[in-house]
């Protein structure tokens, strides 16, 4: 008896959750700023009109986190009829030349895109591209150069400072604020002073 009243109650709750009531009536994505809110929502294939209750949370983050740009995701159902999409995106940190393209990176020099876009992050220069495949560290013929890159470029996004470009040349360093403004020096040199500001 008590295995029937379950079932029934099962059954219920299930006929109920498929009420027109609790369809999905809107998708409210916050957090993203460079992909858009049709982006993340095509990613998620949820469907406007399907239940509620039909969204599964950890599969649509699954689905979202397939757009590299995109570093965590978090998928909340709001019923009767909405559900929220909360993202953080990765900081676009640096983009490099390779082949007429450019290599966009995040913070730890992980390849986000690979694109003729110029996208709104520093250009380094005078580096080789060596190696460039999404999802992967970039590779670079210079062998300090990429940690030098970051580390730069880290320490100034840390600071609130902007650079458009910057040029390595061995051991000296053009950092470009625009495109005839730059503060120029050795690496060590230009590095200490980004930390002073």
């Amino acid at each position: 008896m008590r295995i029937l009243i379950v079932l029934v109650i099962i059954a219920g709750a299930y006929l109920v959750s498929q009420l027109n009531y609790f369809n999905v009536n809107g998708i409210a994505v916050i957090g993203n700023e460079g992909v858009t809110d049709a982006e993340v929502i095509k990613l998620s294939e949820i469907k406007m009109g399907e239940s509620v209750f039909n969204v599964h949370p950890l599969l649509v983050q699954h689905k979202i986190k397939k757009n590299l740009y995109i570093e965590s995701v978090n998928v909340n159902r709001k019923p009767p009829d909405k559900v929220e999409i909360i993202v953080k995106e990765r900081p676009l940190l640096a983009q490099f030349h390779k082949d007429a393209k450019f290599v966009v990176t995040d913070s730890e020099g992980m390849v986000l895109d690979i694109t003729k876009k110029e996208h709104q992050v520093t250009l380094i220069e005078g580096v080789t591209v060596t190696g460039a495949e999404k999802k992967k560290t970039i590779e670079l013929k210079e062998t300090q150069g990429l940690e030098r890159a970051l580390d730069l470029l880290n320490t100034t996004d840390e600071n609130d400072l902007f650079f458009k470009r910057v040029v390595f040349k061995g051991s000296k360093v053009d950092a470009y604020i625009y495109d005839e403004l730059k503060c120029a020096g050795k690496y060590d040199n230009v590095m200490s002073a980004d930390r002073k500001s």
